[in-house]
């Protein structure tokens, strides 16, 4: 999933940051799955591996991108910084899951526009409030540290 984690890329991006390579090793693809406190059952917050910040969704041109730029975690699902995401495990697709913005209700996919150029493109975006048919499915591996130890 590429994600938008600094503000290096000009103004138009600033504060929201460009993709990067999807390397499997690169800290930058690295998630951190952190339960809620409040539903830790059901409900997670994601961190970067790369800046320790967490994700979230910020409105640009009517877009609500997926960014890495929230210092802790916000548990209040209604507040404007939320960072909750519900875990959709889609029963026809064993091992995959998907990410539903809990305080939109929107399902986290790809962006892609053909107005937009490619740095913005392919970036996760919480687009669609459909059926789970109209979200992103990801796989995760198990991140393993040096030595061996996951």
């Amino acid at each position: 999933m590429h994600y938008l984690w600094n503000d290096e890329f000009g103004a138009y991006y600033k504060g929201m940051g460009c993709k990067r390579p999807m390397d499997p090793v690169s800290p930058f693809v690295k998630l951190e799955v952190v339960p809620s406190a409040t539903d830790p059952a059901h409900l997670v917050h994601l961190r970067c591996g790369y800046s320790d910040k967490f994700l979230r969704l910020v409105e640009m041109d009517g877009v609500r991108f997926v960014f890495a730029t929230a210092d802790s975690p916000a548990e209040d699902a209604d507040g404007e910084e939320s960072t909750l995401f519900d875990v959709v495990f889609p029963a026809d697709e064993p091992g995959a899951v998907g990410l539903l913005h809990v305080r939109t209700q929107r399902h986290v996919r790809t962006f892609f526009n053909e107005g937009y150029s490619d740095e913005i493109n392919g970036v996760a975006c919480a687009y669609s409030t459909d059926d789970v048919g109209s979200m992103e499915r990801y796989t995760f591996a198990p991140w393993v540290a040096y030595g061996g130890e996951a």
